[in-house]
């Protein structure tokens, strides 16, 4: 937890020193990593449900 919180101020701190477009763009790429992220973990819950189970 405090090392995430840490890095993430970290990253914004030198956001700010190059200038606040660097920012906006920090935000959209996050936003975009959720999306692929979540695609991710769909298509992965779709597998699963299709492919028998091996422990069963």
């Amino acid at each position: 937890m405090m090392g995430r919180s840490e890095g993430l101020k970290m990253r914004i701190n030198r956001a700010r020193k190059r200038g606040v477009h660097v920012q906006a763009s920090l935000f959209r790429n996050s936003e975009m990593a959720v999306q692929k992220w979540a695609q991710q973990l769909q298509q992965h819950d779709k597998k699963q449900q299709h492919s028998p189970k091996r422990d069963a």
